[in-house]
């Protein structure tokens, strides 16, 4: 099995990384689409007040990455919360589901 981008949904905070570097400081990015692959971002751009758009960015570990997409949409990756979230979670939201699969996801209990 190939690699799978890890889950999100619209309205999501995600890091996003220039060039796809994680050893540079991230923008926040809210994630405005989902697609197979690939996410849609505004990233909030502190140096200008403005929202940088990101159309087709691909998480920061997808193999399949081109150097021509690092450049130009970067990479994205959970925030550290997130992956928190994830890993007491034992790791069931890491996976997006493929074409075809349902969109089920685990619930937090609440006591409301």
């Amino acid at each position: 099995m190939g690699f799978r981008m890890p889950a999100v949904e619209i309205g999501q905070i995600v890091l996003w990384y220039a060039h796809a570097d994680t050893n540079v400081p991230p923008l926040a990015g809210l994630v405005t689409q989902v697609n197979p692959g690939n996410v849609h971002l505004n990233c909030a751009d502190v140096k200008t007040y403005n929202f940088l758009v990101r159309d087709g960015v691909k998480h920061v570990n997808d193999p399949s990455l081109r150097e021509t997409e690092r450049k130009e949409q970067g990479g994205w990756d959970y925030t550290p919360r997130d992956k928190l979230i994830n890993e007491l979670l034992g790791g069931q939201a890491s996976a997006a589901p493929q074409a075809g699969e349902p969109a089920s996801r685990p619930r937090l209990k609440s006591n409301l």
